[in-house]
């Protein structure tokens, strides 16, 4: 039963992926592998002193990375079980803290918080925190799914062992990095921007994304949630986004 449930997901996806063929590139974009490949490496320097928030045992940077550009990275987690699961090379220094109460304070180059501030009670407490861990002049990049989005809606409205059970069972490999509780805190574009401008953060650029591949497990409901999303973001705008990055620097 399991491979035949397996090989209709998988047909299922390759439908989806057609569809997305058929629309716009750039609403096809994979905001995740956008921001980790394309927006936070811009930002990125030889020798730079980088503190990686919330990444655990998933660094945002790899080892081979971190090596070639000599960066000095220092992980912040709330799970000490989290940090300790990582890479044995991932992290230089790791501090155990909640990012929403903590005093910690750091002269970084660059704080990268990619999918955490959905997951924090308080986004103004966790984005002041942020700020506090960048020199003047430094950057923060923020990754982080737009409440609005369905599954985001869906996420707060189901039981945490109902959304883990569908979540991990349709997509296997999610448990290790998926099923923490949310909150999704100030979590559009337009509230989450002026949270980072009352936290003395200066906004460089934004993007926002408009998909998902939590839906591509049936093809018809995908097809649904592309018309209805898409509609949505005519009608709302940005907010109504599936998830967006705000990249700001520090005032001098």
């Amino acid at each position: 039963m399991s491979r035949l449930i397996g090989y209709f997901v998988a047909l299922n996806r390759r439908m989806c992926r057609a569809i997305d063929r058929c629309l716009p590139a750039r609403i096809s974009v994979d905001g995740n592998r956008d921001f980790a490949e394309s927006i936070v490496p811009r930002y990125v320097r030889p020798g730079m002193r980088v503190v990686d928030v919330g990444g655990g045992k998933t660094p945002f940077f790899s080892s081979e990375t971190k090596q070639e550009l000599r960066l000095w990275v220092v992980g912040v987690d709330v799970s000490d079980e989290e940090l300790a699961r990582a890479p044995a090379s991932a992290y230089d220094e790791v501090f155990v803290a909640d990012i929403c109460d903590t005093s910690l304070a750091d002269r970084a180059d660059l704080a990268v918080c990619m999918t955490v501030i959905e997951h924090v009670a308080s986004a103004k407490f966790a984005i002041a925190s942020l700020a506090r861990l960048v020199r003047p002049g430094g950057t923060v990049a923020l990754f982080v799914p737009c409440r609005n989005a369905l599954f985001a809606r869906l996420n707060l409205l189901l039981p945490e062992a109902v959304k883990r059970y569908v979540l991990h069972g349709l997509y296997p490999a999610s448990v290790h990095f998926a099923g923490f509780r949310a909150y999704y805190d100030h979590c559009t574009p337009s509230e989450l921007e002026a949270v980072v401008r009352q936290a003395g953060l200066h906004l460089v650029e934004k993007e926002v994304y408009h998909w998902s591949g939590y839906f591509d497990f049936f093809a018809p409901f995908y097809l649904c949630w592309r018309a209805a999303s898409l509609l949505a973001v005519a009608l709302f705008g940005e907010d109504a986004c599936d998830r967006f990055c705000l990249v700001a620097v520090r005032a001098e």
